[in-house]
């Protein structure tokens, strides 16, 4: 069974792609013409913070870890 900081680390990776996914399907969007769907432009508004937010928990849990 994987240790649980590898799920928080894959859960940020998975956050962050769909937020930048997200990001690359509204300027496809807007560069046809369209305009995006309104939930779409939240994804990565929301998205990209909160994957920040937990890769820096990670390293500084991995820093903590290694100064004992």
């Amino acid at each position: 069974m994987a240790p649980a900081s590898s799920k928080v680390t894959v859960t940020a990776v998975v956050l962050a792609a769909a937020s930048i996914l997200a990001l690359v399907v509204i300027l496809a969007i807007n560069l046809a013409g369209g305009t995006a769907w309104p939930v779409l432009t939240w994804i990565p508004m929301l998205g990209l913070p909160i994957a920040f937010i937990i890769m820096a928990a990670l390293v500084v849990a991995a820093i903590r870890r290694r100064l004992g």
